[in-house]
């Protein structure tokens, strides 16, 4: 179901059973104080879009959903880290440029793991805005948050 779907539902009354059936994907309201900074999934190199460009990402890990609903209940925009394996040491460090992405639609979606175990995921619809530089992350969990 896309957006417009879901507003549809709401006008007719119909969202209360959806949400009934897909609470961990409609509670975008999250509990707890404000976080500094853009909410960032972690993806490889050749995944991070260039600004411009529009494409459709699966969300199915815990910490890429929590920053998808983070991302929901404020401005609609989350991005795109990549870690730093270069150098052999084992310290967190991401790599000096990333893209902010902004939400233009999304769908509940299910992900089927290698070993067969389902979960709920999301396939959101994406535009890439624009390259940003992370200088600091300011929160790892229960989402990857950077300045």
């Amino acid at each position: 179901m896309r957006n417009a779907t879901l507003l549809r539902y709401a006008v007719l009354g119909l969202l209360p059973a959806i949400a009934a059936s897909m609470p961990q994907l409609l509670r975008f309201r999250e509990a707890g104080s404000p976080v500094k900074g853009l909410s960032c999934i972690i993806t490889t190199p050749e995944r991070v879009l260039a600004p411009g460009v529009r494409g459709s990402i699966h969300l199915y890990d815990t910490n890429c959903l929590a920053a998808f609903r983070h991302a929901m209940s404020s401005h609609g925009r989350f991005g795109q880290v990549v870690l730093d394996m270069e150098g052999g040491a084992r310290a967190f460090k991401l790599r000096s440029v990333g893209c902010e992405l902004q939400v233009l639609g999304w769908q509940p979606a299910t992900h089927t793991s290698t070993l067969g175990d389902s979960s709920a995921s999301v396939i959101a619809d994406v535009l890439a805005v624009r390259r940003f530089h992370p200088s600091s992350v300011v929160q790892f969990e229960p989402y990857l948050s950077v300045e």
